[in-house]
């Protein structure tokens, strides 16, 4: 069963002709995202992104240490996965969007924008160890973490402003109309119990980062002068319902403030864990990045693709701890993991060429392999470098249960390059240190600030 949501923001900023302005940022956001997505996915049949380019312009924790692909840091910030994807971030981005956009101005919403882009990546990296030590090498993408920073900030000044949601289960939609502060804590509730639960492929993570991201950073960039003209013009307007209601409408988050607080101090403190366990972390760690260039074949046909994909190993427990895309990659380096040619400490200290033909067991399953590389193994007996050729059968594994698919796998050529052992201590350490500045002073924003950022 999926959910889709949808919602409409129903507030009064837009009936304003004073402060009625063209989203021009929100737009533009927009056409350049949907113009990446064309880029990335063409090849794909507009349907998803390329392998090639995710692995080209995503997020890789893992890479953060090389200054060189900083610039995934912000490429990252473009790409997304599918249709849907792309979709519902920039359907969320243009209702969001165009009222937070008017209040702060072009630049300053921009800045907002990029920043809580930037605070997600860093929540993701710091915390992603939680989820697994594989998790810092899954390409990251899309747009939102920046558009979370966007909600956090339509938090702060709209809490009382409506939105009216729908919720469709199976074909049925169920729509309903709840305050601003209300859905918006309890969606990032969500983020923040997904991510513990490590629950799907999402990066849960980095939306509760770029939340906190977008309520620190609202409090830096905003004109207030700009904003106290807001306020003044919707207070003129609701004087009548404030005269009225004063004694049934809440000010600032109100209610749901504990329950925010609450959520920011847990990511806070898991971000301290990390910082405090990094001192830990083990040297044994070590990523495989493979190329393959390869023909699927069956019945007398071959389709030919390429992959690029990685592979973690801990050397603690000498085992791979996960192949992030589950693809023709992965089908290689189960063979060759399987044959001993991974991790072997028979093989320390030892390059040259191996040509092997015979039965491996996967699945306990004997599968046949052909091989042949020039290959280099370090002191541990890890391989450090690989080219060659392979052939092998690719299984068909359905709950658990795998058996012979009849499709053969030919590598015409493969490359695999070992990196580490990684720096997990100083990859992890900084960024968590700053989702800790950032957690703390967005609690002083929400607990402080609340009532002053306020507009509707």
């Amino acid at each position: 069963m999926k959910v889709y949501n949808f919602m409409r923001p129903d507030t009064e900023l837009y009936e304003m002709k004073a402060i009625r302005k063209m989203p021009i940022i929100t737009i533009s956001l927009i056409i350049i995202n949907v113009a990446v997505y064309i880029i990335t996915s063409i090849d794909e049949g507009l349907l998803s992104i390329s392998n090639e380019w995710l692995l080209r312009g995503g997020y890789i924790p893992l890479r953060l240490s090389n200054l060189n692909e900083t610039y995934r840091l912000f490429t990252s910030m473009f790409m997304h996965a599918d249709l849907l994807h792309i979709f519902f971030n920039m359907y969320f981005l243009y209702l969001f969007g165009r009222a937070v956009e008017n209040t702060l101005g072009r630049l300053r919403f921009l800045c907002l924008y990029i920043g809580s882009g930037l605070a997600a990546s860093i929540f993701h990296t710091a915390l992603s160890i939680i989820q697994g030590t594989e998790a810092i090498t899954i390409p990251a993408i899309g747009a939102s973490g920046a558009i979370s920073g966007v909600l956090g900030a339509y938090l702060l000044l709209f809490p009382r402003t409506s939105l009216t949601a729908c919720w469709f289960f199976f074909y049925f939609p169920i729509c309903f109309t709840v305050k601003a502060a209300y859905y918006l804590v309890f969606w990032f509730a969500l983020q923040v119990i997904y991510g513990y639960a490590k629950i799907g492929a999402v990066a849960f993570f980095a939306h509760a980062g770029g939340f906190l991201g977008g309520m620190a950073l609202l409090s830096l960039v905003i004109n207030k002068e700009r904003h106290s003209f807001l306020k003044l013009m919707i207070s003129r307007k609701r004087l009548f319902d404030y005269i009225v209601y004063r004694f049934l409408e809440f000010k600032g988050l109100g209610a749901v403030k504990a329950i925010l607080a609450l959520l920011i101090l847990a990511l806070v403190a898991s971000a301290g864990y990390v910082l405090s366990s990094s001192y830990g972390f083990s040297e044994s760690i070590y990523a495989l990045e493979t190329y393959a260039d390869y023909l699927q074949c069956a019945y007398g046909k071959c389709l030919p693709g390429s992959q690029i994909d990685f592979l973690v190993i801990d050397l603690r427990v000498k085992r791979a701890l996960n192949t992030p895309i589950q693809d023709m990659i992965r089908v290689l380096l189960n063979r060759l993991d399987s044959a001993g040619y991974i991790y072997n400490t028979t093989l320390s200290n030892w390059h040259g060429i191996i040509s092997w033909s015979g039965y491996v067991y996967v699945a306990k399953l004997p599968v046949i392999l052909k091989l042949n590389m020039s290959a280099q193994y370090n002191n541990l007996g890890l391989l450090l470098y690989a080219h060659g050729q392979a052939e092998t059968e690719i299984l068909y594994c359905s709950n658990g249960v795998c058996k012979y698919s009849g499709v053969i796998a030919k590598y015409k050529e493969f490359e695999i390059d070992a990196e580490g052992p990684l720096p997990l201590r100083n990859l992890i350490q900084i960024p968590a240190l700053i989702s800790i500045v950032i957690g703390i002073y967005a609690l002083y924003v929400v607990l402080r600030k609340d009532k002053e950022l306020e507009i509707v």
